[in-house]
């Protein structure tokens, strides 16, 4: 069997058991391109923004006091303690917004690639992981040569960017002769923004084709085979033949209880042949006649056939015979507008048995008793 179904061709979508399987060991479509370009240009955007300047500010706050102790006479241990202390805290500090933007970058570009997941297993120690064999056939498949398309690609757009970024930029380059560090921090600053974040689109534009491709890689390592779909069913809904023959089996005991009824009937209606229904009415079980078997050709040939032995009375009436047969259930009582026609039936097999007794004179007052 496993034979069998390793040599077919996987060529069927996957099952939504497969998906969810599959996503429970945490294989998803997930791009490293897309976090890293992500991360360059949320880091870009915070060091316009926030980080840069509190980086700046703390540089140049660092420069001054230090400036300042050297210059105030020998350094004690505890004042050289101190300086530490002040410089490790005001880095933190000012370090904080450029971190906790990559940080929030990174989780929520991860939660989104792969819908909310969260799992240990893809970093679960596995012996699959130092197969050489394994190994040295992952060097030589499609994902390999899509990854250094992917770097030689990577390579090309960063030497496009940088070439158009200096390009554009070298008259404020050039214009830079003599001019003095604050002038020269503005332009440098310019330029680099705009080459980071011409690269970050770059890289994002890669990411989503990088994207694509694993997306489909995915689906193409959880296709199946027709024989695994049809273990799976098994395993999940069961063996459809031994499904069969258990509703077989539960219908056969349903007709049987039916027909065992039969003979408690107070007519049959026929079609003549291809219909047969039988009524019984009992106003201590229910205020209508109630439908206790009912059939059509070899099951409705039984239920004749079981009415004669039981001397029950056997009415031919097509029209309710096919009525009954549309609208009617076996256990429950006949529908509201099949009572004046079956209280008719019924009145005349009374008055044939006698059993009215001027009860029901006629087929009016049967309609009005059910």
């Amino acid at each position: 069997m496993a034979d069998n179904t390793s040599a077919q061709e996987r060529t069927e979508a996957p099952t939504p058991r497969r998906r969810q399987e599959a996503r429970e060991e945490g294989r998803v479509a997930r791009s490293v391109e897309i976090s890293s370009a992500s991360v360059l240009l949320a880091g870009t955007a915070a060091l316009s923004l926030a980080a840069g300047r509190s980086l700046t500010e703390y540089s140049t706050r660092l420069l001054r006091e230090s400036a300042r102790s050297l210059s105030s006479g020998a350094m004690t241990p505890a004042g050289g303690a101190l300086i530490i202390r002040d410089a490790t805290g005001g880095f933190i500090l000012a370090i904080l917004p450029f971190a906790t933007a990559l940080v929030v970058t990174v989780v929520l570009v991860n939660l989104v690639q792969t819908r909310g997941l969260f799992t240990w297993k893809p970093i679960m120690p596995k012996w699959s992981n130092i197969d050489p064999m394994r190994g040295i056939r992952r060097l030589v498949n499609l994902d390999a040569i899509f990854t250094l398309a992917k770097s030689i690609a990577k390579l090309a757009a960063l030497a496009l960017v940088t070439w158009l970024v200096i390009r554009q930029s070298w008259p404020e380059i050039v214009s830079l002769t003599g001019a003095g560090p604050s002038e020269i921090a503005t332009v440098l600053k310019t330029v680099v923004s705009r080459l980071a974040t011409l690269t970050g689109l770059a890289f994002l534009a890669l990411a989503v084709v990088d994207y694509a491709y694993q997306r489909f890689q995915l689906e193409r390592s959880l296709r199946m085979t027709r024989q695994e779909i049809i273990l799976e069913h098994r395993e999940t809904e069961g063996d459809p033949l031994v499904k069969s023959r258990i509703r077989s089996a539960a219908l056969a005991m349903a007709r049987k209880r039916m027909l065992q009824r039969v003979p408690l009937a107070d007519v049959v209606i026929t079609n003549p042949t291809e219909i047969a229904v039988a009524l019984r009415y009992d106003t201590s079980v229910a205020p209508a006649p109630i439908v206790i078997a009912m059939g059509q050709r070899k099951l409705a040939e039984r239920i004749r056939a079981i009415a004669r032995k039981a001397d029950v009375p056997i009415v031919e009436n097509r029209p309710v015979a096919r009525a009954l047969l549309a609208t009617a259930k076996v256990g429950h009582p006949i529908p509201p507008a099949l009572y004046a026609a079956v209280a008719e039936i019924l009145a005349f097999i009374y008055r044939r048995r006698g059993k009215l007794r001027g009860l029901l004179p006629d087929a009016r007052t049967a309609g009005r008793a059910l």
